[in-house]
């Protein structure tokens, strides 16, 4: 008998410390997106979408979807005509963005053209 009372406090005690475990996470989760947030404010970059996908523009500028796929249009005409350099530079200027990322982008149209 004591030694069922002793098992069952002990999973209750494992049972609150994983459920201490999972709350000190989900805070920690959604002070990191709270910073991701603020870190894409401060540069000014919004969501970037490779492949297919339209980018997003600098959140700075006040654009409709038109503008985005005149953009999206512009870039990929770049890489077609094998200006690739080019799209970087311009993507760059755009976006924002990094040369790894404008290049990992350009990178993803040219195998998607």
């Amino acid at each position: 008998m004591d030694y069922i009372i002793v098992a069952v406090v002990a999973a209750i005690i494992f049972v609150l410390a994983i459920l201490s475990t999972i709350g000190k996470q989900k805070r920690q989760i959604q002070d990191l997106k709270k910073k991701v947030g603020l870190l894409e404010k401060h540069i000014g970059v919004g969501e970037q979408i490779y492949g297919e996908e339209k980018i997003c523009l600098n959140k700075d500028t006040t654009s409709n979807n038109n503008d985005l796929i005149d953009v999206d249009t512009e870039i990929r005409e770049l890489v077609r005509k094998g200006k690739k350099i080019e799209a970087i530079k311009r993507y760059r200027i755009l976006t924002k963005v990094g040369l790894k990322e404008a290049k990992d982008y350009i990178d993803s149209l040219d195998i998607y053209s």
